[in-house]
């Protein structure tokens, strides 16, 4: 299976499972594949946009749904020194240890409650997770559950 149809497979995944698989298969080349192959701008675009929000280098930040730590690493070239990751994927985890962007790295699934403290973090941030096939709408109050209200 090729890389194209490993990125279809993400798309049309119907059950975790499936969409595991394919993030499994796909895990070391899926920096290469989005953003140089298949010119994917979201990550910087949504860093940038971030930047402009919050300018406490020093906050806690989660970045959810995290995959392969694309914008743990833009956060921290950025400046950003307390980033953590969420994700589901035990085996972007592993792939994300390796690039050390992030304080702690939490493997969950956003469709169940977190174990995490109420208002833990300052801020979210989260590209490409919300999308079809992955995460719904019902994970925002989990989300917002976990993050301090300024």
């Amino acid at each position: 299976m090729d890389r194209k149809q490993i990125y279809q497979q993400v798309l049309k995944a119907k059950i975790t499972e499936e969409l595991m698989d394919a993030y499994k298969k796909w895990a070391d080349q899926y920096d290469s594949d989005l953003l140089t192959e298949m010119g994917y701008k979201a990550p910087a675009i949504t860093t940038s946009i971030f930047q402009k929000s919050l300018t406490g280098y020093d906050s806690k930040i989660l970045d959810v749904g995290y995959g392969t730590g694309i914008i743990g690493t833009l956060l921290t070239q950025s400046g950003y020194t307390s980033v953590d990751g969420l994700d589901y994927s035990k085996d972007m985890l592993q792939k994300t240890k390796q690039k050390q962007e992030y304080k702690s790295l939490i493997q969950a699934d956003l469709t169940n409650p977190l174990d995490l403290d109420n208002n833990l973090y300052d801020a979210i941030i989260s590209v490409g997770t919300f999308t079809l096939g992955h995460v719904g709408p019902d994970a925002f109050s989990e989300l917002i559950r976990i993050t301090t209200m300024v």
